[in-house]
C-alpha cells in the first residue's frame, strides 16, 4: 500500500499551519511516498478569508516548486490547487491548470433555490 495525502494547505489559506516543508518533513518521517500540497485558489467571485490572495500566488508555486526539487529523493510532490467550482467561469480552471499538476474539488458553497 502507497501512503498518500493529495489535500494539503499551506498557511496563506489563514486556516492552515505551517508551509510546504513542514509537511514534507512530517509525510516523510511517516513514510509517505505520495504528498500533494492543495492550498485553496484565490477567487475574486468569493469574497472569503479561508484561501490564498492572488498577489500570493506566485509565493506559493515557488514554494511548492523549491521543495519538489529539494525532496525529489525523498518523496514525490505533487504541486495542486483546492478549487470552488463555479459555472460562469470555466476558462479559470484552464488557467489555474497551467501553472499546476492537478486541481482537486473543495465544494464549501451552494446555491439557495434563489440561486445565490
Amino acid at each position: 500500500m502507497v501512503k498518500t495525502n493529495y489535500h494539503t494547505h499551506h498557511e496563506l489559506c489563514n486556516h492552515a499551519v505551517g508551509t510546504t516543508i513542514d509537511y514534507v518533513k512530517h509525510a516523510v518521517k511517516h513514510g509517505f511516498e505520495e504528498l500533494g500540497i492543495s492550498d485553496h485558489v484565490y477567487n475574486d467571485r468569493l469574497n472569503d478569508d479561508f484561501r490564498m490572495k492572488e498577489k500570493e500566488f506566485h509565493r506559493y508555486l515557488e514554494d511548492v516548486r523549491k521543495h519538489q526539487a529539494l525532496y525529489k529523493d525523498h518523496i514525490k510532490l505533487f504541486l495542486g490547487l483546492e478549487c470552488e467550482y463555479i459555472e460562469r467561469d470555466p476558462k479559470y480552471y484552464v488557467r489555474l491548470f497551467k501553472d499546476v499538476e492537478y486541481l482537486i474539488l473543495g465544494h464549501h458553497f451552494v446555491k439557495n433555490e434563489n440561486g445565490n
